[in-house]
This record gives C-alpha cells, structure tokens and sequence, in this order.
C-alpha cells in the first residue's frame, strides 16, 4: 500500500500508550523496503516463541492486493530465509495464481512454476469439489 495511505494510521499507533518494544517508523520503513525487495514478509519467533510464519501477496490485474498466503509452523520446521526452499515455492505460487488473475509481474525469472503449480491445485480442487457429491458412501451396517 501507499505509505500516504498508511501512515497516518503507522503514526497513531505508534504513538498510541504502551508502546514499549514496538518498532520506529524508520525501522519499518527498513523492513517495507525489504518485504518490497523480496516480496515476501517473515516472521520469527514473534508474538509466540517458536511460531514462524512467511506470507506473501497475490495481486490482480490491477495490481491490487487480494488475498495473502502464509506457510506457518514451529520455528524448527518454518525456513524464515528468503531464499529457502519453502519461501521459492510460496512465491512461485503466489506469483502463479497473480498472473492467473491478470497480473503482470515484474518478476524477470521468465519462470511458470507458479503457474504449474497454481493450475494443478486449481485443477485438483475443482476435481475434488465435482466428486465430493458423486462418492459413494461405504455402509457401516455391514450391508
């Protein structure tokens, strides 16, 4: 979002009583430049110990943010770096399910694993929900 947008919210909320260990305004500029950068936000160890989280955004054709996705676990399990492996794969869906929505990246890779990947779970979940009603029940009756 805009700063112009957001800030002055950012600045009643950090002003707001109790502000003991929240973050400057410098600092989160500091770490908007870096979600920018990677186009991912992490999380570690934060609010909870031993929760970390990695989100990103899906865009539409208007370059509006939809929706997020977030992979979170136990801090042992969650790779919180931006490169990691599961940081690659939930940017190459969220990009995928983006482009499928009309967005044009910026994204210079020329990779269409997200789009691969966003298509087969589009086509896995509507193969799933055109079953859902045509599975038979197994009998409990012993009929």
């Amino acid at each position: 979002m805009p700063e112009g947008l957001i800030l002055p919210q950012l600045e009643t909320e950090l002003a707001a009583p109790g502000g003991k260990g929240r973050p400057t305004l410098a600092q989160l500029r500091t770490e908007f430049e870096a979600i920018r950068r990677t186009g991912l936000s992490t999380i570690r160890n934060r609010p909870i110990p031993g929760v970390s989280a990695l989100s990103a955004p899906v865009f539409d054709h208007s370059d509006q943010m939809q929706a997020a996705i977030m992979v979170m676990g136990p801090s042992s399990v969650v790779d919180c770096h931006p490169t990691g492996k599961q940081a690659r794969i939930l940017l190459a869906v969220t990009r995928g399910i983006s482009k499928r929505l009309g967005h044009r990246s910026t994204d210079l890779s020329g990779s269409d694993d997200g789009e691969r990947m966003a298509s087969s779970m589009s086509h896995a979940n509507t193969a799933k929900v055109e079953l859902a009603p045509n599975r038979r029940r197994r009998s409990t009756s012993g009929d």
